[in-house]
């Protein structure tokens, strides 16, 4: 008799997020944006979201299916998730990963947006009482995840640029 129980990954796209209990392990790819983890350790319950901008410049603008490609909206409506699976925000162990610096070379842009995502996250786990427990944010480069719910502990690939040689 076969007593293994099977894990379901969920991949989580820019401007999307999940919230389930174990055995699910949660994925995503990110270069400037960021991930939010939070997870129970006594329900193994868990969400992710991964967002692509801080926030709305223009609040007034209520657009849904844009929504949760804003940090503070995706880590609400993933925080509200779990508080109706009646898992405290306050209980949950927190992590931020992304916020990569994905184009060095261009000085007017380079490092503003993946850094502004990265405070973002820092300001939204503060404010929530969680505990940020696990980082891997900034650098170069892009980052593949895994969230594996049964345990809490994230799976961190990073994908270092490859840089074309000129020949000299």
């Amino acid at each position: 008799m076969n007593h293994s129980v099977q894990v379901h990954d969920q991949f989580v796209l820019p401007g999307e997020w999940r919230v389930d209990f174990a055995p699910a392990r949660l994925r995503t790819v990110l270069g400037s944006c960021v991930a939010i983890t939070l997870w129970h350790p006594l329900h193994h319950c868990g969400g992710l979201c991964h967002y692509l901008l801080p926030s709305r410049f223009e609040k007034n603008v209520a657009d849904i299916n844009k929504a949760w490609r804003y940090g503070d909206e995706a880590f609400a409506a993933m925080s509200q998730a779990l508080q109706q699976q009646s898992i405290p925000i306050m209980e949950c162990e927190a992590g931020i990963f992304g916020g990569g610096d994905m184009f060095p070379s261009n000085e007017e842009i380079s490092g503003v947006i993946g850094l502004r995502n990265i405070v973002q996250a820092h300001l939204l786990i503060r404010d929530s009482g969680a505990h940020l427990i696990t980082l891997d944010v900034a650098d170069t480069i892009s980052r593949s995840i895994v969230f594996d719910l049964a345990n809490g502990k994230v799976l961190v690939k990073r994908q270092i640029k490859s840089r074309a040689r000129r020949a000299e």
